[in-house]
């Protein structure tokens, strides 16, 4: 099914496309591309069976085989699985709608190519040579195998005609389907047409035994017989001829699409008839021609085999020395100029002439001629030739100025010693002031009022090269990169500091724009400013000339070839010089020959009123007609060809998966389009790996390296030569194999192992990271207990004494106000033991203190409040906090309510806590005078109050701020808790 649909989208693309360009009969054989593959370049020799399958191929059967040609190579064609043709000497080929292709044998039998398989029909020893195969319109087969008669193959059964089945001829030698309908057999003696009514073959006339039949493209039918070719039939219910998904060759002859009569052996090489010459007749000859290829130098071989029209309208010859192409040109060549630089110029009655000068001063005048170029007489040895401002043609030379128009023909002798020996006349032409003439001596001279004029040379020097304006003023470029508009005092001069690049001066072009080519550049005038424009490829360098078509497009003449801008593209670039120029190449692939000649810096270029466009190049002269171009309207067919991987070949029939470990292949394509093959390009994809579309331009292989196991699916498309795409390639579907390391459960175990590993070195790391945790607690216990035993052996110790001292003092003063000031003071200290011994039983057990932190502080605020006099007030709201948190916050707390007891001369102190939106404040706040701002700063020597809050706060990610002023301090500590 998939290879069914491919060929009905085939038959489908041809159907609806435009007639592909053929070979246009006003042209001579010169102005065709002729490409010759002798055997030495791959050409296959002996071809007498050439045929086009629906899906493109071209197949050449020859003595040594069957080949066909992919737009590249001529390639012996290997059949699938192994399979052989029945024998080398291929005689006949028969290509079928459905893609197949029947293969007859000069020494006998018959085989059908199908899907790259080999079926082999007829492969008795009896069988006899095949001389044509031909289907009838119902499908039948019909081969003709000379004296071995003529053989019928339908419905899988193979009968050969006699009598009882309606032939009553023994033999057959060319069989043909025309357009009509109508089936005609020679038998060599008789020539039949089949009566379908009565299933008999009735004869029609005598013939001799080499007569074959053609079809012409109006659907007549002709016989063929020693090289004269008769009217035999005409159509009958149509009015050209059928177009068919599939073309054979008719051996040596062939009526091309377009009128032109092609033959071999005419007694030798390839001979043409144009339309005129035959079809007015009934009958003709093929040996009347008189445009042939008949030189040993022009053919690979003289002597032809068989020829055939493709459907792209190229004619394929093969000989015994190789096969040869005919196809069209875009850009044509004139015939008969061919060395010499060439001006052109056109007459009021539309004549192109041209005045060519060579290497050896020799000076020729030419008249275009049907497409040839006419040698006429030149008695003032005219070496230059241009347009008048009323149409006339001018023409100078050495001896005078000559203007043929339609009022007559009228000389002007130079004045004497203008032209010295070896010079001659390099600049003509005419502007609203007169005619200006320029030697090769550097002498410049205008004609005006019957009279001439020396014109004495502007600041640039001698001009050389020269364009006329629209306003019918001159413009003049020298060599010193200057531009002159007009002659006399009045010219205006442009130079270097108006832009002008300081490179050689190459060409002018005044028509529109005012345009300037140096070696280097191409610029344009705007304002009073040149601007230099660049073409998208950066390619386009010496350009000798530029040309505006009917259409608004400028055509370059430049060393690689034309170089056509279209009209949308160079109004872009006038809007804005720095944006490229695209711009299409026609180069020789297209016919251009040479290259522009820029040394000379002559006009280079010729529009006619008939819009064709002219260039003169270092081979010729070269032609065209931008709104004729002829363009390649067939899609192009593609097909993958082979792959390539680990140093093995594969068709792609047979592939379905590659070995587990493939990782580098090359899929190799074809593009069916063989006009010009060397412009087809080419995009394609491999799902899996590419993303869009790669562009590979014309190469046809696509590689890939680093594959992974998987499935794959890689489409190809290919673009012709005038951007016409055909349809996508039968997809290739494949898979890579899994490597027993690649496969899911061999990742899994990988990703196990790996996550054991990670879990080992996870347990490993945890031991170590517990270890080091252990060492620091163990050496802050080691230092807890230290500063415990230190707080208990001597500052304990001592305040404990010091207690008992005031003890015994208070115990022998009287009752009174000292006494029992002295008892307070003592439970206070009493208090203060109690909170040391507390403090070192926490530094030696870590264990939080027996007070919650609220208590802690209300318990506080009142030993604040007993032992300092001073109103103490506290309303608090705690949320849980750890044991080492809540002694900080106890511990700065008590600091800030001492610090404003002790120095704030104030009646209250505030102690507040709120706990609301994650953040915890705590404050302390009293009406006393104030702090100091150094003290607030914590900057009092020998003083670290303040200084400790600060570190205690900063110790537990708390914020600590002190504001104060005459009305008193607040000291607020803002601690993040969550709710």
């Amino acid at each position: 099914m998939p290879g069914l649909f491919r060929y009905c989208l085939l038959i489908a693309c041809l159907c609806f496309a435009s007639a592909a360009p053929a070979l246009n009969p006003d042209l001579s054989l010169a102005s065709y591309r002729h490409d010759k593959w002798p055997a030495a370049d791959g050409g296959v020799r002996h071809a007498g069976a050439l045929a086009q399958t629906p899906d493109g191929w071209l197949w050449q059967g020859s003595s040594f085989g069957l080949y066909r040609y992919d737009g590249v190579h001529f390639q012996p064609f290997q059949p699938r699985n192994g399979g052989r043709l029945l024998k080398n000497n291929v005689s006949a080929l028969q290509p079928a709608p459905n893609g197949d292709l029947w293969i007859g044998y000069g020494s006998g039998g018959l085989s059908l190519l199908r899907n790259g398989e080999l079926t082999h029909i007829l492969s008795t020893p009896e069988a006899r040579a095949v001389f044509c195969l031909e289907l009838d319109g119902d499908g039948t087969l019909w081969a003709a195998t000379g004296q071995g008669g003529l053989l019928r193959y339908r419905n899988g059964k193979l009968e050969r005609m006699d009598d009882k089945l309606g032939y009553p001829d023994r033999a057959a030698y060319y069989v043909l389907h025309d357009s009509s309908g109508r089936l005609w057999v020679t038998s060599g003696t008789g020539l039949y047409l089949f009566n379908r009514s009565k299933q008999v073959f009735e004869r029609i006339r005598d013939v001799g035994v080499e007569t074959m039949m053609l079809e012409s493209a109006d659907a007549r039918v002709w016989m063929v017989q020693a090289k004269q070719v008769m009217l035999l039939a005409s159509p009958q219910g149509v009015t050209a001829r059928v177009k068919r998904s599939y073309i054979k060759s008719s051996y040596q002859s062939v009526f091309d699409d377009d009128g032109n009569f092609w033959t071999g052996n005419c007694p030798a090489g390839l001979c043409r008839l144009r339309p005129r010459d035959w079809q007015s007749s009934t009958e003709f000859s093929g040996l009347a021609a008189t445009e042939r290829f008949s030189q040993p130098w022009e053919m690979t071989s003289l002597q032809v085999y068989a020829t055939m029209v493709d459907r792209e309208g190229s004619l394929w010859v093969s000989t015994t020395g190789g096969m040869e192409r005919l196809r069209h040109n875009k850009v044509n060549t004139l015939d008969g100029i061919k060395d010499g630089f060439s001006s052109m110029a056109e007459d009021s009655d539309g004549t192109v002439w041209l005045a060519t000068s060579a290497l050896d001063h020799s000076a020729k005048l030419w008249r275009v001629t049907d497409g040839q170029a006419v040698l006429q007489p030149n008695p003032y040895a005219h070496t230059r030739v241009a347009t008048g401002m009323d149409g006339s043609l001018l023409l100078a030379g050495r001896q005078a100025l000559e203007r043929r128009g339609r009022d007559g023909v009228s000389v002007h002798p130079l004045p004497p010693g203008t032209v010295v020996a070896n010079a001659w006349v390099s600049r003509l032409g005419e502007d609203r002031h007169g005619v200006w003439i320029g030697t090769t001596t550097q002498v410049l001279l205008q004609y005006a009022g019957s009279q001439w004029h020396p014109e004495p040379l502007g600041p640039g020097g001698y001009p050389i090269t020269m364009s006329r304006a629209r306003d019918g003023e001159m413009w003049f470029g020298t060599k010193r990169a200057t531009l002159q508009a007009g002659g006399g005092s009045e010219a205006k001069i442009y130079g270097v500091q108006h832009g002008i690049d300081s490179g050689s001066m190459q060409f002018i072009n005044a028509n529109e724009e005012i345009l300037l080519g140096t070696d280097r550049v191409l610029q344009v005038l705007q304002g009073e400013k040149f601007h230099t424009l660049s073409f998208a490829d950066a390619g386009a360098i010496g350009i000798s000339g530029m040309l505006t078509d009917a259409l608004g497009d400028r055509w370059f003449n430049t060393q690689q070839g034309l170089r056509r801008v279209r009209a949308a593209d160079w109004r872009k670039s006038m809007a804005k010089p720095t944006v490229p120029l695209p711009a299409t190449l026609f180069d020789r692939l297209d016919g251009y020959v040479g290259d522009a000649v820029t040394g000379a810096r002559r006009p280079a270029a010729l529009r006619t009123r008939d819009g064709r466009l002219w260039f003169s190049t270092g081979e010729g002269v070269a032609w065209l007609d931008p709104l004729k171009l002829p363009v390649n309207r067939v899609p192009p067919p593609s097909e993958i060809t082979m792959l390539s991987s680990g140093g093995y070949d594969y068709q792609p029939a047979d592939v379905r998966s590659f070995p587990a470990g493939t990782e580098a292949l090359a899929i190799h394509y074809a593009a069916m389009s063989f006009a010009t093959p060397e412009r087809v390009t080419f995009r394609y994809r491999l799902t899996g790996v590419d993303r869009d579309w790669q562009q590979a331009g014309p190469r046809r292989t696509a590689y890939y390296n680093n594959l992974a196991p998987g499935s794959y699916r890689f489409e190809v498309q290919a673009t012709n030569e005038d951007g016409v795409q055909g349809p996508p390639a039968p997809p290739l579907v494949f898979d890579i194999g899994y490597r027993f390391n690649q496969t899911w459960w061999f990742k899994a175990a990988m990703a196990a192992l790996a996550a054991g590993v990670l879990y080992l070195l996870y347990r490993w790391r945890l031991r170590r990271a517990t270890a080091r945790i252990e060492e620091r607690v163990h050496a802050q216990l080691e230092e807890r207990e230290r500063i415990a035993r230190t707080l208990h052996d001597t500052f304990l110790q001592g305040v404990y004494g010091l207690v008992l001292r005031i003890q015994a003092v208070a115990a022998q003063l009287p009752e009174g106000k000292a006494r029992s000031a002295l008892e307070t003071a003592m439970q206070r200290a009493d208090q203060l033991l109690d909170e040391g011994r507390e403090q070192v039983h926490c530094l030696r057990n870590a264990t939080p203190p027996s007070l919650s932190l609220d208590a802690a502080l209300r318990m506080e605020a009142q030993a604040i409040e007993s032992e300092y006099g001073i109103k103490v007030t506290a309303s608090l709201e705690l949320p849980p906090v750890s044991a080492e948190v809540a002694d900080e916050l106890y511990a700065i707390c008590r600091q800030a309510l001492a610090n404003a007891a002790r120095h704030s001369h104030g009646s209250l102190v505030e102690l507040a806590a709120q706990h609301a939106g994650g953040w915890l404040k705590l404050s302390v706040k009293d009406n006393g005078k104030g702090m100091p701002e150094h003290v607030s700063q914590g900057q009092t020597p020998g003083h670290y109050g303040i200084v400790g809050m600060r570190e205690r706060a900063a110790a537990i990610g708390a914020e600590l701020a002190i504001a104060s002023g005459p009305d008193g301090t607040e000291i607020t500590l803002s601690l993040p808790v969550p709710d």
